[in-house]
């Protein structure tokens, strides 16, 4: 549940190379799938208003679960093998009742263990809330996405959102539903470099031979508003969420700070992002 935010990657997703094989081909889609190794571009547009410092609560059925769409697109240096085409997945989740999102707890940002002062997201203090507790939901928060908050780690709600797959078609029209098993945070300094990401990896539906990485490296940001000094953003995913972290950090119910920071979308950076589909020989 904790995640350590160095100075370089968060989400990879990583891959595989192999021969093809015929009999690997699963039953309904009656072409062949290849190995491919693919550079992966495309926008993960977060849920909501996008990541906040404090996240946002409510009561409203907007509020019952959120749908981060990640839209993934073949870039430069691919193989000819990968989709010709965008591949759209929206990533469904439940969103977790105040009641059961605290207490908040430790993460790990910059090598430094972080303890919040806060037992709770600020708009989940029952002074704060139209509804009882046990109906208002709280998201999107900067602090439950690297990890801090007791509903669990946001790995496990990407593989739970997931569960049923991921529709993907080779440029040779093989069809293939791409069932995640293992979902990771890839942290600064690693496969990434200077970013952070996620890497997910499993096998297709019907082949279940055939296995997959996806490695997904978050670079440039869309984000609005300013921080807590009234600077503008820094553009970057891993800067602006390291910001809006140690902002929440640093204040208290006594002290509130509440910056307009709002990290709307990340791009997947196509020199680290990467497909690879492996076909066992």
């Amino acid at each position: 549940k904790m995640l350590t935010i160095a100075a370089a990657s968060v989400i990879p997703m990583t891959g595989f190379v192999g021969a093809v094989a015929m009999n690997a081909t699963p039953a309904a889609a009656g072409v062949a799938i290849v190995s491919a190794n693919c550079n992966i571009g495309g926008t993960l547009a977060f849920a909501g208003a996008g990541l906040q410092e404090n996240g946002q609560t409510g009561y409203t059925g907007a509020y019952k679960k959120t749908t981060t769409i990640a839209t993934m697109a073949t870039a430069s240096g691919s193989d000819a093998a990968c989709s010709t085409s965008s591949v759209v997945s929206k990533i469904q989740q439940p969103a977790s009742t105040c009641a059961a999102n605290g207490p908040l707890i430790p993460i790990v940002v910059l090598g430094i263990s972080l303890t919040p002062n806060w037992t709770n997201l600020p708009g989940c203090f029952p002074a704060g809330q139209a509804k009882p507790a046990k109906t208002y939901y709280a998201i999107n928060s900067a602090w439950g996405f690297a990890g801090g908050s007791a509903t669990g780690p946001v790995t496990q709600g990407i593989l739970t959102a997931l569960a049923k797959g991921v529709k993907y078609t080779e440029s040779n029209g093989a069809k293939m539903t791409l069932i995640p098993t293992a979902v990771a945070q890839q942290l600064p300094g690693g496969v990434c470099g200077l970013n952070a990401g996620f890497q997910i990896s499993g096998h297709e539906k019907k082949a279940t031979a055939v296995t997959f990485t996806l490695l997904l490296c978050l670079g440039t940001a869309t984000v609005t508003g300013l921080d807590s000094t009234g600077a503008a953003p820094k553009g970057t995913f891993l800067g602006d969420l390291t910001s809006e972290i140690l902002d929440f950090w640093a204040s208290s119910p006594a002290a509130p700070v509440n910056d307009t920071l709002s990290i709307t979308s990340a791009n997947f950076d196509t020199t680290s992002s990467t497909l690879h589909i492996v076909v066992p020989a």
